[in-house]
């Protein structure tokens, strides 16, 4: 599954080289382009969230691929933004907005779920108190009516 990932990203960056290659020739629209690396970045993202998740060990091969395709990704970003610069400032405004928009979404998300852990974690540790005194007490009352039938029985 890492492999066949891993050949379909690199499948979709030749895709946006050609792509962004078409742009400087004028053969294609900066939409296009943009298009193709925000579903890669989305895609990649996913990926590496999976298998953050995930408990399989990537080989060592597997993580010097994922290397070298988050580095073409970050070339073809700087060839995007070096486009968007000549071509259409105001986009590039407006993708740099954007960015930086996911990027404050995704650490309010990560805050979010840290927050949520720690939560759960001390629910966690309040059933286990629970549970014990539950179970302390219910000995001590169990031991101590025991007591009272053999006094008085």
């Amino acid at each position: 599954m890492v492999i066949e990932s891993v050949l379909m990203a690199s499948a979709i960056l030749k895709q946006v080289s050609d792509t962004i290659g078409a742009v400087n020739e004028g053969k294609a629209s900066i939409e296009t382009a943009m298009g193709l690396l925000a579903d890669f970045g989305a895609g990649l993202n996913e990926f590496q969230k999976s298998k953050s998740s995930g408990f399989t060990k990537l080989s060592n091969g597997d993580v010097l691929k994922l290397s070298m395709i988050r580095r073409s990704q970050e070339r073809y970003e700087h060839e995007l933004r070096t486009l968007l610069l000549a071509m259409d400032s105001t986009l590039l405004q407006q993708y740099d907005a954007a960015i930086a928009e996911n990027k404050r979404r995704h650490q309010e998300q990560q805050r979010y779920m840290a927050r949520k852990k720690k939560q759960r974690e001390q629910l966690m540790k309040q059933v286990f108190v629970g549970l014990t005194t539950l179970l302390v007490g219910g000995g001590v009352a169990v031991g101590l009516i025991a007591l009272i039938i053999k006094a008085f029985g």
